[in-house]
């Protein structure tokens, strides 16, 4: 019974040794399939760079497509129209055209405001600027003229844009950072009869400012010259909207 339970001993202990040594045997396993050697991440890093080139590679792709496709719209317009670069020296002509980069000549009106007459001794103490064009006068009558359909204006030989700025800096007033004195005449061009009635309508443009003693005339032209801008423009924070892809709105 002695040697029997000796032997059962014996063996229960090999037993224990084995299924140790086969749980050491797992976790050494698992552990290594954790653990992340340089090769491992360097595969792993490559892979992914791959991916992100694949990307990259695609939006190229994309873009290039895009521009293609501009391009071929160019050249079809062009052999309808003549050579490709007659249709971009078209397109560019209206986009300086509508940007004020042009001189034009047209039909049109001649408007001119200049200070009240009256005489200084008739005119109140301290009621002097009563009397006088102010920037605002001038912003009123160019705004009116817009919304009658003029195309293009200028006031004193400074052409109007979309970032013309009319202000008073102290006894002057500045159309494009130049000084402009009275008379001051605005020209602009459009359909004569409409920029006229705009202006002449009773109880606006032209009864306003007479009633603040400020002199205006308005004559219609058959043929008017308006000069180009001829300031610099700087855009420093508007910048075009990109489309996906990589095409302009």
């Amino acid at each position: 019974m002695k040697k029997m339970t000796l032997a059962q001993l014996a063996i229960g202990m090999v037993c224990m040794i084995m299924v140790y040594a086969v749980t050491c045997q797992i976790n050494s396993v698992k552990i290594n399939d954790k653990v992340k050697t340089p090769e491992k991440i360097r595969v792993e890093d490559l892979q992914n760079q791959l991916t992100n080139e694949k990307a990259k590679n695609a939006d190229i792709l994309s873009q290039l497509l895009e521009s293609q496709r501009s391009l071929e719209a160019y050249r079809t317009e062009a052999t309808s129209k003549g050579e490709l670069n007659t249709v971009m020296k078209e397109e560019l002509d209206k986009a300086r055209l509508l940007a004020g980069m042009t001189e034009v000549e047209g039909q049109g009106v001649v408007v001119v405001l200049t200070d009240s007459t009256k005489p200084a001794s008739e005119i109140q103490k301290g009621s002097y600027e009563e009397y006088i064009v102010h920037d605002g006068d001038l912003r009123m009558v160019t705004t009116e003229l817009a919304g009658a359909g003029a195309e293009a204006m200028s006031i004193n030989g400074q052409r109007i844009i979309s970032t013309t700025a009319i202000r008073c800096v102290g006894n002057t007033i500045m159309v494009n950072d130049v000084k402009v004195a009275p008379p001051f005449e605005i020209q602009a061009v459009g359909d004569p009869n409409t920029l006229e009635a705009a202006l002449l309508i009773k109880g606006g443009v032209s009864d306003y400012l007479k009633s603040w003693n400020v002199n205006i005339s308005v004559k219609k032209s058959s043929k008017l010259q308006i000069p180009r801008y001829t300031g610099v423009i700087n855009f420093k924070y508007a910048t075009p909207v990109i489309e996906e892809g990589g095409a302009k709105k």
